[in-house]
């Protein structure tokens, strides 16, 4: 997944007939004063969501223990 793997990747949306990748930026604290940006993409697909990060992240460590459970993969994409 070259797109999480590039620091300067624009945040999008891919939907295809099998999946929908989603590509955002996330907020990182390295020092009480300093932070950056992550690429965080997530691909749904029919039965799993996948999670890619270049770093270990707090926003993904509570989605997992805490909401996970609560995500469900059946709703449909709106089509405009």
């Amino acid at each position: 997944m070259d797109m999480v793997l590039n620091e300067e990747e624009y945040s999008y949306v891919d939907v295809t007939e099998k999946l929908i990748a989603v590509l955002i930026s996330i907020p990182v604290t390295y020092a009480k004063e300093s932070y950056d940006t992550l690429p965080l993409a997530l691909i749904l697909t029919k039965n799993y969501v996948i999670t890619l990060c270049l770093e270990e992240t707090a926003i993904i460590s509570s989605f997992n223990e805490r909401t996970a459970h609560l995500f469900n993969t059946a709703k449909k994409l709106n089509s405009y």
